[in-house]
């Protein structure tokens, strides 16, 4: 398992754990995002308790926790006592430490204590009041569930509320990593940040000695593979019913854009729509979007589904399930591989929306559209950047003019525009930047 661009993450833990005062420190994010690697390596060189929660009775919880902490405590009436609840436990462990470090309690998956016990976080809330709060400990809970995390760890309505010292949502790893995964050409790389969206995980399901399109036919287009229910199992982390969901996403990723074209394509009502659409956007799946420039209440609004994975597998597998599970997923690839480069064009502009904004220092990211065409990115920092982002070969001088154009029916006052692609045909203005995929994917000096 690799471990690459988690230097942020880390230092945010060291730091917290530096700290004096008592530490309740929530790390969420979505399945396979590498909590558990990240917390496992800041816990490395630390006195600590390690418990992954499972969906067992609370007695057998109680149990293994216990365990996990007898490793630590190492005292033989600590060894030989039960304990009925949750609070006996802790309140044991602070009276029986005896180290000279202050120690770590990581749960990890809290949402499943939660699922057991919807109690659970009022528990939490006493134990941290009574003893945890008042002994030099850090306790981190970490959770894969989002919308569990955010409602009972960190909304105002959680009992848990006001205690947390700090929280961090585990993202996907920046594209300019990409290389130190898997030993692809430019082009290549980005295709897969189309399959994976920089998950760490599913690159490291990657075989590097395999080409790009054996690892995606093993992965995700073999009824055994591993990416190949995938975002079901995560919609279901979060959703009761995701069947909705899924017809919206489904639409999304064929191309509709608009809360009118969902509709017509999912066959589902505005009313509806509209709640399921702001569900996905708060789960970080799907995003809605006014133009650059215009104000919050403008009905000019597009819909784009975020995550590149999401995108791949509700183009691609979600529709073709029934050749998958034929075994026609060889022809399959065929299919996708003929379409893939129209598929590369929006990945192509979301790895630029993650790359570019830190490049150029912007405090601002959007997008303009209008009838008379789109500017794909707009970067609002010291100065203000237009960004073209160009899969198929970019003609530069065609592409200048239309970018300046469409920036002065905008009113964007542009002190750099950016065209970002494969291929280059002519030469720049001396206000025009041309950069290349193996620029893009690398880390900026």
């Amino acid at each position: 398992m690799k471990f690459i661009d988690r230097k942020r993450e880390l230092y945010f833990l060291e730091e917290a754990y530096k700290s004096p005062k008592p530490q309740l420190v929530i790390i969420y994010g979505r399945r396979r995002i590498g909590k558990t690697e990240l917390v496992t390596r800041f816990l490395r060189d630390k006195p600590h308790v390690y418990y992954l929660a499972d969906l067992e009775s609370e007695p057998s919880q109680l149990s293994k926790f216990k365990r996990s902490m007898e490793s630590l405590v190492q005292e033989e009436t600590f060894r030989r006592a039960e304990f009925r609840n949750w609070e006996d436990i802790f309140a044991a462990f602070v009276d029986r430490w005896r180290g000279d470090t202050r120690p770590v309690i990581a749960i990890d998956e809290f949402p499943n204590l939660v699922r057991v016990n919807p109690a659970f976080p009022s528990i939490l809330q006493r134990i941290w009041d009574l003893y945890l709060s008042k002994a030099s400990i850090m306790m981190i809970l970490t959770g894969s569930s989002v919308s569990v995390m955010e409602e009972e760890a960190l909304s105002s309505k959680s009992p848990l509320y006001g205690r947390r010292t700090g929280q961090w949502k585990l993202e996907p790893i920046s594209p300019e990593y990409l290389r130190e995964f898997l030993p692809y050409e430019d082009e290549d790389l980005a295709k897969a940040y189309g399959v994976t969206g920089g998950v760490p995980h599913y690159l490291n399901l990657f075989d590097p000695n395999l080409p790009f399109w054996d690892n995606v036919e093993r992965l995700a287009l073999s009824k055994g593979g591993v990416l190949y229910e995938e975002a079901d199992f995560l919609l279901r982390e979060e959703l009761r019913d995701p069947s909705n969901y899924k017809s919206i996403l489904e639409a999304i990723a064929k191309g509709a854009t608009r809360l009118g074209e969902i509709c017509n394509l999912s066959g589902l009502g505005k009313g509806l729509i509209s709640k399921y659409l702001s569900v996905l956007e708060r789960l970080d799946i799907v995003v809605g979007e006014r133009p650059y420039g215009s104000g919050p209440r403008s009905k000019r609004k597009r819909y784009r589904i975020k995550d590149p994975f999401f995108r791949f597998y509700f183009r691609y597998i979600q529709p073709n399930k029934w050749m998958i599970e034929s075994g026609l997923g060889s022809e399959l690839r065929n299919d996708i591989a003929a379409d893939y480069d129209n598929f590369m064009g929006p990945t192509l502009e979301e790895i630029c929306r993650k790359v570019l904004p830190k490049r150029f220092r912007a405090r601002r990211v959007g997008r303009w559209w209008s009838g008379e065409g789109d500017l794909d990115l707009v970067l609002e920092g010291r100065g203000t950047v237009v960004v073209e982002c160009k899969w198929g070969i970019a003609r530069v001088q065609r592409e200048e003019t239309r970018m300046k154009r469409l920036a002065a029916l905008a009113g964007i006052r542009a002190s750099t525009y950016v065209i970002v692609g494969r291929k280059f045909e002519g030469e720049p203005g001396p206000d025009v930047k041309l950069l290349s995929l193996k620029e893009l994917l690398s880390h900026f000096t």
